[in-house]
């Protein structure tokens, strides 16, 4: 008996194979990124700051536990336009910026702890309780030379009692 394909299933296998190329050049971009990222000399800028809401009843400036900082785009790689027209979509996947996050945090973690030390052992304490961490913020300035990540101080939490599991370890 002969099989018989209808078009719908061509034009699904040709949509099906369009997929997995896409897929595969995205997969490409994904480890040309991250290639760049673990190759430069990602150096931090020094603005690490508490990001802060303001409380209705009072109008004061209070911390909600999101920790910002910034790096120059070209540290890692990219050129502007490289940003704006290449790897834009790509850059900004939760998976790129959850990998740049956590890697810029693990290889600069003494200067978050000094932000993190400059604040209330209670303060700290309620807000590395207050809510968990799930994916980093990030966005871009105007011209495209610096990128903005946040993420909150429960992060810094875990991160540290990985450590302290791992060292335990040994």
């Amino acid at each position: 008996m002969d099989t018989i394909v209808s078009p719908n299933n061509k034009s699904r296998k040709k949509i099906n194979e369009k997929k997995d190329e896409e897929k595969s050049s995205q997969n490409i971009l994904y480890k040309n990124i991250i290639n760049k990222i673990s190759e430069s000399d990602l150096i931090i800028n020094k603005n690490i700051e508490w990001l802060k809401d303001i409380d209705c009843n009072t109008g004061e400036k209070t911390n909600n536990g999101w920790i910002q900082f910034s790096i120059d785009v070209s540290n890692f790689g990219f050129t502007t336009n490289e940003i704006k027209f290449v790897y834009n979509k790509e850059i900004f996947s939760n998976f790129i910026i959850d990998f740049l996050g956590e890697f810029l945090i693990r290889t600069n973690i003494n200067e978050f702890l000094k932000e993190v030390l400059s604040i209330d052992e209670d303060e700290y304490l309620y807000l590395a309780s207050r809510e968990k961490h799930k994916r980093f913020g990030a966005k871009i300035n105007e011209n495209y030379s610096r990128l903005l990540l946040s993420f909150h101080v429960s992060f810094l939490q875990r991160i540290l009692t990985e450590d302290f599991k791992f060292q335990i370890s040994y």
